[in-house]
């Protein structure tokens, strides 16, 4: 989920709204919320840029997707 902010002080005051308001939404639908620690979510995006990174290499590889040369 993305959202965007005028002002980056009022991040953290933003995000406990945002908790609070999908912890209460989830209890009135009998829901388990989960919280990552931020390290977790760090390498859960490196893992997916390796991932990616390998992809891409791979298909470098192939004359089709070759990227164009200026």
């Amino acid at each position: 989920m993305e959202f965007f902010l005028e002002k980056f002080e009022d991040v953290e005051q933003i995000l406990d709204r945002f908790m609070t308001r999908s912890w209460y939404a989830a209890q009135r639908n009998n829901l388990t919320l989960y919280r990552y620690p931020y390290s977790y979510a760090v390498e859960a995006a490196e893992r997916a840029d390796s991932a990616s990174s390998k992809l891409a290499q791979s298909l470098h590889s192939i004359p089709g997707f070759m990227p164009l040369g200026r």
